[in-house]
């Protein structure tokens, strides 16, 4: 299968392109990409060198130098079909590759866009407790790509009408839910705004910059924690990956006391 290879070239050019940068300290440091054949000889020697003050061969020297210059060419051929979540499901040698993508992200532009794509949790239970009123509601998500955009999506879903179970408040604009969602427009016009301050079980707030993957399990559930905001708060994007379309159900609205006790095994952020 295409992918099956695709995904074992990037893996191996990642692991082999993060041991690059010991070769250069050993030559006295970065190496710059040849433009030319003789530029090319040079870097040869300087890497055989090198190799051989680091106790490796030469043409391993070689194999990983030259995964160091040309990894960054191959990570977009996994960026496209890991938006879609059939991919994501299937996906051969998930751990591995999320790995040597995170060891790589210093220093290749597009390794951390592979490895936010690995993180990405699909068919997730969500238990959301909105503190304030103490109203519980379990959910399953896919497809999220960070914590900025499943806050959009929670207001979108949770914020409408309290005689049905809902939280009152205002609903995000529809331009801010369709740029979280399916929407061309990434970027709407003033910004995203948000309605709540979001805390995991452990009291430790949820940086809208992490990832849904980052958010503690509780029981079985990711659970988030929605309290009245402490300051206004907006970003510019609404979804970071714009051909990943996210999946939210509500599966349903816990019961008051069943409520109760999760609001009572989650930790308060004041202590």
């Amino acid at each position: 299968m295409l992918l099956d290879v695709l995904v074992e070239r990037v893996t191996d050019g990642l692991e082999q392109a993060v041991r690059f940068p010991v070769l250069a300290e050993k030559d006295g440091g970065a190496f710059e990409a040849p433009g030319s054949q003789e530029e090319a000889d040079a870097l040869i020697d300087r890497v055989a060198r090198a190799a051989a003050q680091a106790g490796i061969g030469r043409e391993e020297g070689i194999r990983i130098t030259e995964s160091f210059f040309t990894v960054e060419d191959w990570i977009p051929s996994l960026l496209l079909p890991l938006q879609q979540k059939r991919v994501r499901q299937a996906f051969p040698g998930r751990d591995r590759l999320a790995a040597a993508a995170d060891a790589m992200s210093d220093y290749a532009d597009a390794a951390p866009w592979l490895h936010g794509l690995l993180r990405v949790v699909d068919d997730e239970p969500f238990l959301v407790i909105h503190r304030p009123t103490g109203r519980a509601f379990r959910l399953t998500l896919s497809g999220v790509g960070d914590n900025f955009q499943l806050h959009t999506l929670l207001a979108a879903t949770l914020i409408g009408d309290p005689a049905q179970g809902l939280i009152e408040g205002e609903r995000p604009a529809p331009a801010w839910i369709a740029a979280a969602t399916d929407g061309r427009d990434l970027q709407p016009a003033g910004g995203v705004r948000g309605q709540f301050e979001l805390f995991g079980a452990d009291g430790e707030r949820i940086w809208g910059e992490g990832r849904p993957a980052d958010i503690p399990i509780l029981d079985g559930h990711r659970v988030v924690v929605l309290d009245r905001p402490s300051y206004a708060r907006a970003w510019n994007t609404g979804r970071v990956y714009p051909l990943m379309h996210p999946e939210i159900s509500l599966d349903r609205t816990l019961p008051a006391t069943e409520a109760a006790a999760w609001l009572g095994k989650i930790t308060d952020p004041s202590h």
